[in-house]
């Protein structure tokens, strides 16, 4: 099969009229030029095929975390200029996936703390890269004071999950603090 029909096929299971998550996902886990298609729908950025795309891939991802390893370095550099912001969330979601790795660990602590400071930023895609932060706080143990500092006032009124799952981060990370003796006015 050459790219072009494994792209229409892989189109034809995240399509509204045919969607199916298990053959998409059956479809990816058949080969790596499969997840190497479904990529390159999200690098086209087409809206709804990129983000429906990115969220098969983010469930594909978390169950075969090594598979993004590869494009992990665009998805990083993607993730700035994707829109809509659902596409953005399924993006983080994938970089969550791969794990930490201190190769590009700069360059996603400071995607996250960018998508995190615009309070008009979706929730979802917020909380994602707060979750990341917290991620990576686990290796960069300095990190934990800050995200305390900058989850304080968060923007969430009205958006009572988020602030809940947000409440939730900020205890973890008010005990992780205080377990490893971190200087912090809590």
């Amino acid at each position: 099969m050459d790219n072009d029909n494994q792209n229409i096929e892989f189109k034809r299971f995240i399509s509204r009229e045919y969607y199916s998550k298990d053959l998409a996902l059956e479809y990816l886990s058949k080969s790596c030029a499969n997840v190497s298609e479904a990529m390159q729908l999200v690098f086209e950025g087409k809206h709804p095929d990129a983000w429906r795309s990115a969220y098969m891939l983010a469930f594909y991802f978390n169950s075969q975390p090594k598979s993004v390893k590869p494009y992990i370095h665009d998805i990083i550099d993607y993730v700035k200029i994707a829109k809509p912001d659902g596409l953005q969330r399924e993006l983080l979601r994938m970089i969550m996936f791969a794990g930490f790795n201190e190769d590009y660990a700069g360059k996603v602590v400071d995607l996250c703390f960018s998508l995190w400071e615009p309070v008009k930023k979706q929730a979802s895609v917020r909380m994602i890269a707060l979750k990341i932060l917290v991620q990576y706080s686990d290796y960069y143990p300095e990190l934990k004071p800050e995200l305390l500092v900058i989850t304080e006032h968060d923007g969430f009124q009205n958006r009572h999950g988020a602030k809940h799952s947000k409440d939730l981060i900020r205890n973890k990370l008010i005990r992780d603090c205080k377990k490893l003796k971190l200087n912090i006015n809590y």
